[in-house]
């Protein structure tokens, strides 16, 4: 049972994480950790949580991540995605606690339903689109947050690598025929704010989109089959349905889009069968990468 959570990393993502654990349960006892401040190791020791959160920066994932699990067994760890800002071997971790990433996604209620609801037939081409636009993303200026620098593992690729995770879970392994990073817009960043994949799950072609310097915000997925195309829009929560030789478009609409949310009722109750493991996670930074 949970009752102590440790959140490692209390910027505007940790604070988002208590957000929701609270609305689950008031009665969680917190421990917050600015990355930046000096720690002891007894004190983490003596506190003792039954679940921890690492939300520093993508820099520091894996220094995080070799520290907590060489200091306790049998705890619950989530990892603010991506695992980490570069290839790394995750073999060189011992695995003595259940660790996953948090790729929320996977809890919005339209990805829920590709992949659990919907049978695929005949489907050729999948294309995965998130634009939206960096200095409207949080409170803080821009240029401070880690997003907008590459030495912190920020870059719209690793920030926005959900399209990836869960395109990924859904249908199979990608195999990428052409990748792309770039920084073309004049936002004053390091990172790259544009990226560009085109690749193959089996025999479906794929075209996923990122970018975090537009104007138009936009987060869909297209999926075309034989006799269909289904347009998700994870923004406004509904899926139309464009059938062959039809002029009606079926629409389905969703509630409680709040993935963030629904992925921490998940781990409050030892359900991690949709979370992202460990082994998922870094076949997404190698495509990244």
């Amino acid at each position: 049972m949970i009752k102590k959570i440790l959140i490692f990393g209390f910027g505007s993502i940790g604070q988002k994480h208590k957000k929701a654990l609270k609305k689950i349960n008031k009665n969680f006892i917190f421990f917050e950790y600015d990355s930046k401040k000096k720690f002891k190791k007894d004190e983490i020791i003596k506190i003792n949580p039954d679940f921890i959160i690492i939300s520093t920066p993508t820099s520091l994932h894996l220094k995080n991540l070799i520290f907590f699990n060489s200091i306790f067994n049998n705890k619950i760890i989530l990892i603010e995605k991506p695992l980490f800002d570069k290839k790394h071997r995750f073999e060189m971790i011992n695995n003595n606690n259940k660790i996953f990433v948090g790729y929320n996604l996977r809890f919005h209620p339209i990805i829920q339903y590709l992949k659990k609801k919907i049978k695929f037939l005949n489907m050729f081409y999948i294309r995965a689109e998130c634009y939206s636009y960096l200095p409207n993303w949080r409170r803080q200026k821009y240029t401070k947050v880690y997003s907008s620098s590459k030495k912190l593992g920020g870059g719209v690729a690793n920030d926005l690598s959900h399209e990836i995770d869960f395109l990924s879970w859904i249908f199979g392994d990608i195999k990428k025929i052409f990748k792309q990073k770039f920084k073309i817009s004049n936002l004053k960043i390091s990172s790259d704010d544009t990226f560009i994949l085109v690749g193959k799950i089996n025999k479906i072609l794929i075209n996923i989109n990122l970018n975090f310097s537009s104007q138009y915000k936009s987060r869909k997925i297209f999926l075309d089959e034989d006799n269909r195309t289904l347009e998700c829009d994870l923004i406004n929560n509904h899926i139309k349905f464009y059938q062959k030789n039809s002029n009606f478009v079926k629409k389905i609409s969703f509630k409680n889009n709040d993935s963030l949310l629904n992925m921490h009722k998940n781990i409050i109750k030892n359900n991690f069968k949709d979370l992202c493991n460990l082994t998922e996670a870094c076949k997404t930074i190698n495509i990244i990468n």
